[in-house]
């Protein structure tokens, strides 16, 4: 009996934590910013693209939205191309290389935190770039700062590779939960290193039009999601687990 009020009491602890999660909740308006380069740095060296976002506002939707999305991300190729890329390609906007792609506010539910998924970031090097790497920078601002938690529960931000040029052997997966330094107002979030190898510098990463599996031809792809889908369920699972403790006791 007293084992079983121990888990009893157990359980009201975490549904108290897990319903005050994810009661009415939205996460209303925050940025995460990208910038690859040739070094790790809120500002790096050798970056030929204007700072990428991506984010909630309250008013966005999770489709394209005037005055919010779009927004050139890289110009022209420069007579000497040395700089590193990113952008998000958006073959459906007007602004295919898109700098801004924000969504909807991030909704806490009873069970879990619907993760926001930004696809198809794209990263590569001009023909001219010098360096054996690039690596792309995420971070937030104190000004608009990205859920580092979620009433006292880690957010947790995901990077997955979905295309990268044939020789790759690295990793296909990074998540962000350690947060690094802070600087004045930006706070790193983390990064990724990629190899500059065959088929990542191009002047232009597609070709044709059409879906991406049939017209990238250079650099890499990602997805960025956030919260991370397995950062947000631990006290879900914690009471999954402890009801079907109680279960078994009662049965026995």
């Amino acid at each position: 009996m007293r084992k079983l009020l121990t888990v009893l009491a157990a359980i009201g602890v975490l549904s108290t934590m897990f319903v005050g999660a994810a009661g009415a909740q939205t996460v209303q308006d925050w940025w995460v910013q990208i910038r690859a380069g040739s070094n790790v740095g809120f500002s790096p060296l050798n970056s030929g693209h204007s700072t990428l976002v991506a984010g909630v506002r309250p008013t966005a939707t999770d489709g394209f939205d005037t005055g919010l999305d779009g927004n050139t991300a890289v110009g022209p190729p420069p007579p000497s191309d040395t700089g590193a890329k990113a952008a998000w390609y958006r073959g459906d906007w007007t602004d295919t290389f898109a700098r801004f792609d924000y969504k909807a506010p991030l909704a806490v539910l009873p069970t879990n935190v619907v993760p926001k998924v930004w696809t198809d970031l794209l990263v590569w090097a001009g023909v001219d770039y010098q360096f054996d790497k690039i690596y792309v920078t995420f971070f937030t601002t104190t000004t608009r700062q990205a859920p580092l938690s979620i009433d006292g529960k880690k957010v947790a931000y995901k990077v997955q590779m979905t295309y990268a040029p044939a020789g790759y052997s690295g990793p296909t997966s990074w998540i962000f939960e350690n947060y690094g330094e802070v600087s004045g107002s930006n706070i790193m979030l983390g990064s990724v290193e990629l190899p500059v190898i065959p088929g990542v510098k191009v002047a232009n990463p597609i070709s044709g039009t059409g879906p991406l599996a049939a017209t990238q031809v250079g650099g890499y792809r990602f997805n960025f999601v956030t919260p991370e889908p397995g950062s947000m369920l631990v006290l879900a699972s914690g009471i999954t687990g402890l009801m079907g403790l109680i279960a078994r006791r009662r049965s026995a």
